[in-house]
């Protein structure tokens, strides 16, 4: 058996304490490349929940992806994120790895409602069905 998923999840670091190095790609020619940045994870799952629109879903997938392969590609319209753990001894469980997520989520809405921060509004388009025509 795996001794990573013999571990409690609280056992393991949080979001806070685990560093990832990103790389970032351009898409279009002619624009050099960015110098690798070393990021702690919860400072990159904010960026995500916000320029994703606070998906959890989507951030969720990365961050387990992350966390269990140890490596990630992120693609936008513009450019590509290679995020990759700093630590290969940070590689987790699946279990583990949402655990860390949502943690990390429960602390950050806590933090959120100290400080009065404004919650995202979600915008949802639902379009009539059409008249049926005899």
């Amino acid at each position: 058996m795996d001794p990573q998923s013999e571990q409690s999840p609280a056992s393991h670091k949080s979001a806070e304490e685990i560093q990832i190095s990103q790389k970032t790609l351009k898409n279009q020619p002619g624009i050099p490349d960015e110098a690798p940045e070393l990021f702690v994870l919860s400072d990159k799952i904010d960026q995500y929940l916000i320029r994703l629109g606070y998906s959890n879903a989507h951030v969720l997938g990365i961050v387990v992806n992350l966390l269990t392969v140890g490596k990630v590609r992120v693609e936008f319209r513009h450019y590509v994120e290679r995020l990759e753990l700093v630590d290969p001894a940070d590689k987790t469980s699946r279990g583990v790895a949402v655990d860390i997520f949502d943690r990390f989520l429960i602390e950050k809405k806590g933090r959120s409602n100290q400080e009065q921060i404004l919650e995202f509004t979600g915008k949802i388009i639902v379009q009539s069905p059409e008249a049926r025509r005899m």
